[in-house]
This record gives C-alpha cells, sequence and structure tokens, in this order.
C-alpha cells in the first residue's frame, strides 16, 4: 500500500518556491508565496479565483489553461503566466499529485537583474535548482562579452588614432619616399635607411618673396605660402612626383626619370599660379615662380640623431637644380631645364622649347647647356619668343663659334622684336664687355 508523505507548508516553500498546485477539477488550489509575490497577487481567495480565470499557457502552444489539458501536459515543459501580468513567465513542469496536479518551475529570466525585477534574491533559489547556477554563468558570460566589448572599441579607438598618427606622418614625410626607401610602412623606417637611384630633380621659387614679406604679418606670410602651395603641389602629384621638402616659399620635388612627367609638372604649376592670382587677387603684388629641372643621380635616405629624423636626398644633382632655377632671374623665363635632363624625355618635340647656350653654373666646373621651356608663357610672350627665335638661334652659335659682331647683331634684332628677353640682353652685356676687353 502506497503511503503518503505530508511535509509542512514552510518545506514544500523551500522545496518548490515556485509551484502550484492544481485540484482535480483542474482550478488552482494553491500557490507558494515566491509565485504569488512573482504575479504580484495577494495571499488570499480571491488571489487564487484571479489565476483561474486569467492562467494562460504559451508553450507547447498559445491557450487559456483548460482543466482538460492537465492530464495531457504532465512530465511536459510548460510555460505559464497572467493575462494581468504579462511577461513575468513560470517555466517547469506538471507532474501528477494523487487525484490533482502540482505545477514545480522558475521564473523565466536570463539574468541576475531580471530576478530582481520580479522580487526575487538570487539567495532565495533553492540550492539545488540549476537556475541559479544558470544566471551566474550567464552574467559571467555578458560580463566578459562587456569586457571584450569594451576591448574591441579601446581597440578601434587605438587603430583609428594610429592611422591619425599615420596620416599626419605622411603629411611630414611622404609615402612616396618610404616606397623609394624600400619602406612599406613609417614602422619600418630606420635611421640610415637609404636607396641610390636617378631621379629629375624640381626647385620652384617665388620671385622676390623676401620683398613681398616686408610688408606682411606673420599670419599673411603663411597664408599666402600656403595659398601658393596649394594651388601648385597637386600638379607635382598628377604627374608622378612627390615633394621631399618645402623650402620656405621654396619646394623640392622628384619625378621618375625618363618621362614627360616632371616638365609637364613645372607647366602646369605655372598655369595653376596664374589661375590663383585671378582669384586670390586681393592682395597689391603677383606671385611669380620660377622652375629650374635636373636629372641624374640621387641617394634617398633618413638622416638625423636619435632624437629627431628627416627625409633627405643627396645628391649633386639638387644643388645642380637649384643652380638651375636661380639662372632664371638671370636669363628670364618661367621654366629652364639642363640638357641632361631633356634627353631623358621622349619626346621633347610635344614641348616649345629654346636653347639658351652653355653657361656657368655655381659650385661646377664645367659649364651646363641650359633651354628654355615656353609652354607656361603668356601668348604675347611665345608669340614673342617665337618671331625672334631665329635670330635669338643665329646669336647663341655665333656666340659659340666667338663671332661677336655676328652675334652682337642677332642679339640685338632680337632685342628690336622683344625687348624684355633677359638671355638677349645677358649675351649683349658679355659680348659688350668682350669687345671692350680684346680692344685693349
Amino acid at each position: 500500500m502506497k503511503k503518503e508523505i505530508l511535509i509542512n507548508r514552510g518545506l514544500w516553500e523551500e522545496l518548490a518556491p515556485f509551484s502550484i498546485i492544481f485540484g482535480k477539477d483542474g482550478t488552482v488550489k494553491e500557490l507558494s508565496h515566491r509565485l504569488l509575490d512573482v504575479w504580484c497577487l495577494g495571499d488570499d481567495e480571491q488571489s487564487i479565483k484571479q489565476v483561474n480565470d486569467e492562467i494562460l499557457l504559451s508553450r507547447p502552444f498559445d491557450s487559456p489553461l483548460l482543466p482538460e489539458l492537465l492530464p495531457n501536459l504532465t512530465e511536459l515543459t510548460v510555460h505559464l503566466e497572467l493575462s494581468s501580468c504579462r511577461g513575468r513567465i513560470m517555466r517547469g513542469q506538471l507532474y501528477p499529485h494523487g487525484d490533482e496536479w502540482l505545477f514545480s518551475g522558475f521564473p523565466m529570466v536570463s539574468t541576475i537583474i531580471e530576478l530582481e525585477a520580479m522580487g526575487v534574491m538570487l539567495s532565495d533559489l533553492p540550492l539545488s535548482a540549476g537556475l541559479g547556477e544558470r544566471l551566474i554563468a550567464n552574467e559571467t558570460t555578458i560580463a566578459s562579452a562587456k569586457d571584450a566589448s569594451d576591448q574591441s572599441a579601446k581597440l578601434f579607438i587605438a587603430n583609428d588614432i594610429l592611422e591619425q598618427t599615420l596620416e599626419t606622418f605622411a603629411r611630414f614625410v611622404p609615402n612616396k619616399f618610404l616606397t623609394e626607401v624600400g619602406i612599406t610602412s613609417p614602422l619600418e623606417a630606420r635611421l640610415g635607411s637609404h636607396v641610390e637611384s636617378r631621379k629629375a630633380i624640381m626647385f620652384a621659387d617665388l620671385l622676390g618673396f623676401t620683398s613681398i614679406s616686408e610688408g606682411l604679418s606673420a599670419g599673411e606670410i603663411f597664408e599666402v605660402i600656403n595659398q601658393y602651395l596649394s594651388c601648385t603641389v597637386p600638379c607635382i602629384e598628377a604627374n608622378g612626383g612627390f615633394v621631399i621638402h618645402y623650402l620656405g616659399d621654396g619646394i623640392m620635388a622628384l619625378f621618375p626619370s625618363g618621362n614627360a612627367g616632371a616638365l609637364q609638372a613645372a607647366i602646369d604649376m605655372q598655369k595653376a599660379l596664374k589661375l590663383c592670382r585671378g582669384e586670390h587677387n586681393h592682395h597689391d603684388f603677383e606671385l611669380k615662380m620660377s622652375i629650374g629641372l635636373h636629372e641624374g643621380p640621387v641617394a634617398l635616405g633618413i638622416v638625423g640623431d636619435k632624437m629627431r629624423w628627416d627625409a633627405s636626398i643627396i645628391s649633386d644633382a639638387v644643388n645642380t637644380s637649384s643652380r638651375i632655377e636661380a639662372k632664371t632671374r638671370v636669363l628670364g623665363g618661367e621654366i629652364i631645364v639642363s640638357r641632361a635632363f631633356l634627353n631623358t624625355v621622349k619626346k621633347p618635340s610635344d614641348f616649345m622649347l629654346r636653347g639658351l647656350g652653355v653657361h656657368e653654373i655655381r659650385g661646377r666646373t664645367k659649364k651646363i647647356e641650359l633651354i628654355e621651356v615656353l609652354d607656361s608663357l603668356d601668348d604675347e610672350l611665345i608669340l614673342a619668343r617665337k618671331a625672334t627665335l631665329s635670330d635669338f638661334n643665329y646669336g647663341v652659335a655665333a656666340f659659340k663659334d666667338d663671332d661677336m659682331y655676328l652675334a652682337m647683331s642677332c642679339f640685338s634684332r632680337a632685342l628690336s622684336v622683344d625687348p624684355d628677353d633677359k638671355a638677349s640682353q645677358v649675351y649683349l652685356s658679355i659680348i659688350a664687355k668682350s669687345i671692350a676687353k680684346s680692344s685693349y
């Protein structure tokens, strides 16, 4: 004969803190105090009656909990809730209990915060229940996920800072320079890293800017220089070159040897500066620029000490390029190139050129043949240079052959048509001194 074991209310509440006893007719007879609290009910007959009217089954299907369903739901995992207290779901099982049925379960929660929101503390759960362990495990997982998310966010921020740092670094040391030296990332840069190659070297400088700057404030000087650079530097980059140094109001740039990129960049820069003058004509002066181009072997590398590094170029060709640019102040013109440079241009006939003869370059023992590039000049000047080109060329040839009187005649005719031609003026001055010297 089966014996019934009677347990008192207190032990029942401890063993099954969230439970319901259904009578044999399927009506609710008793609810545990914890369940009454979770469902916000009072401990009286009216509350029990309310449960009978409102109890819902949401698993294994949605339906009011009808008495006839109870025999078919035993030992299944079911979800119960009240229509007046939706969201506070009890998950558990129904067991036969004599002529009655017992539901025993726990609140459907995934975090300790959700459990406490129902008025239940973690310590209120029986030790035998796995819910507390699962909630603690969930909290640990959530905390780990949050920590991972925080670490990920920090890594994203650090990565953004690193990218910004590298972008800023690239503004000081161009990436093309590092590539030339064989460095794929600024982090790989090492003091003394260098490479030797042939390059076309450009020097560009604002004419008379020292005098112009005397009438400007420091802020205005920077404004003018940055305006000038913003107009001209994109022309360098668009033609395959890169700036290696900003020299106050000057620019030193490098181009691959053996193409017309440097020459086209020089022409584009002069034209861009003229357009820029038209757009920013609020100053009472005009910015004018001179450009010199040369080609030769160069050594690119990183120099400095342990506290400060700099990208640098070491080459006699660099000094020569600078001296050629300075010759524009003597011989006139906007762009002067060396014969060594022009020999590397595949189709020099694509450009308007005028040979200036051979000239002494400070710092070099041998004279260098120089060529003026006319493409960037104003239309009037181009017409004047073309009109006098024959006389000028004959004059240069006669001067080379030491026929000073013929040379004088040729340059004089050229000046009669183009009186602002500095190159003809220079030749006549040299010829006059030579004739005067020989007459003694």
